[in-house]
């Protein structure tokens, strides 16, 4: 994914300010707790991505799966297209799921990603999973789209957490937290 990115907004890259990932953040008038972070980069120099986990609570070991209520925070450093979001969520979701469940979620996985939109350096996608029912997507705190399909809400953490994950290293760092 992150060779993707790269090649497709290299053009539009300009050296920003850290941005660092707020160790609070609220949605739905819910407290949540920056837990662990990673940082997408590109060839170790450049950086893609800062990602937060953000839970309840922070003392609970457990599989990213496994976690109701979660709320990933991707902090792009980078410009990118909303396309990009789109063609790599469908890539990465078909091979973390079975071809049957596929055919049942390909309408509900079409209809969430045209909740994408091009973003630019320091925006932030929120993906919050919330009660292990609802699945909302949010640009720098704005409500894009959201499914309450249960089932479709937890397969797409699979995009990064399954077990052929978009981001491997992603993957390793929130593996259990």
């Amino acid at each position: 994914m992150t060779r993707l990115l790269l090649l497709l907004t290299i053009g539009s890259f300009v050296p920003q300010l850290e941005a660092k990932l707020p160790k609070t953040v609220y949605v739905n008038d819910k407290e949540m707790k920056l837990c662990t972070e990673h940082t997408i980069r590109y060839a170790l120099l450049v950086k893609i991505a800062y990602v937060g986990l953000y839970k309840p609570a922070c003392d609970m070991n457990q599989n990213i799966l496994e976690i109701p209520e979660k709320l990933i925070r991707f902090n792009y450093q980078v410009d990118v297209k909303a396309s990009v979001f789109q063609e790599l969520a469908v890539k990465y979701f078909k091979k973390n799921i079975d071809e049957e469940l596929y055919q049942l979620y390909s309408d509900e996985l079409k209809q969430f990603n045209k909740s994408y939109v091009d973003i630019s350096a320091n925006d932030s996608y929120d993906l919050f999973h919330e009660n292990g029912k609802k699945l909302s997507l949010y640009k720098n705190k704005k409500l894009l789209g959201y499914t309450e399909w249960p089932d479709f809400a937890a397969n797409y953490f699979k995009i990064w957490f399954g077990k052929t994950p978009a981001v491997k290293n992603l993957k390793e760092t929130f593996s259990e937290v």
